[in-house]
């Protein structure tokens, strides 16, 4: 069994084009599972919610997505003024996807269990947003710096062996004894400024599964294009990547 993963696209086209296309080279796939943030700080949320949808990928619930969708508030970062940044942002996205597509985003699923087939639920693998306790939890709990008691109380309920998430961006695995988590993130908005997508190919070899992480390149000159046409607001991550690139 192989599985491919992979988080937060937030409204970035060029960089899930990349991904899909990648999954097509290495496939076939099992399944394919998007664990979330389809929307929100990026310049196509709407060609991205149509490309989700018919895509065949199991599509899970971000927490940006149950922002848009009037589910979930907003994250905001004590800065001021970068608060009202993203809430222009917030405002600019609702605006470009339609009713039918907030409702797709809200009615997405929250999380996603594979199993291999043993009976033995410490051999599924399961994938979320953030926790198991909410889509929008604390992003501290997606960190590699998560302890293993931390790790237990809050994932060991599962009764898996492997959870993966997103939310917080930067990709990792992290193993306290029977349980590894893994975090698959990101497509874009990457920590390191770098408009390189992050996805996991995790395969199942009879009693254990091997993770790879891997990130990719993408057109990104094809998304500041979009995003200079669809006046695109101001956004720190997008200003690094133009600055870059010439723009």
């Amino acid at each position: 069994m192989r599985v491919a993963l992979f988080s937060d696209v937030h409204g970035n086209l060029a960089a899930l084009e990349a991904l899909l296309a990648r999954f097509e080279e290495e496939g076939p796939f099992d399944v394919t599972v998007f664990a979330g943030d389809a929307v929100l700080y990026g310049p196509s949320p709407a060609d991205v919610v149509e490309r989700l949808r018919s895509s065949g990928i199991v599509c899970l619930k971000g927490n940006c997505d149950g922002a848009i969708a009037g589910q979930v508030p907003q994250a905001l970062p004590p800065d001021p003024a970068l608060q009202e940044v993203l809430k222009a942002h917030k405002v600019w996205t609702e605006q470009r996807l339609s009713p039918e597509q907030i409702r797709w985003l809200a009615d997405r699923p929250v999380l996603h269990r594979i199993s291999p087939g043993t009976g033995n639920p410490r051999h599924d693998l399961v994938v979320m947003h953030a926790t198991p306790r909410s889509f929008d939890d604390d992003v501290r709990f997606c960190s590699p710096e998560l302890s293993a008691a931390e790790a237990e109380a809050v994932f060991g309920g599962l009764g898996a062996g492997v959870v993966a998430f997103g939310h917080r961006h930067g990709s990792f695995v992290n193993a306290y004894g029977n349980l590894t988590l893994v975090n698959v993130s990101s497509s874009s908005l990457t920590p390191d400024g770098q408009a390189l997508a992050a996805y996991t190919v995790a395969t199942w070899h009879g009693d254990h599964w091997t993770l790879e992480q891997r990130r990719i390149p993408y057109d990104v000159r094809a998304e500041l294009q979009r995003a200079q046409e669809r006046e695109f607001p101001v956004h720190p991550w997008w200003q690094h990547v133009a600055s870059s690139h010439g723009r």
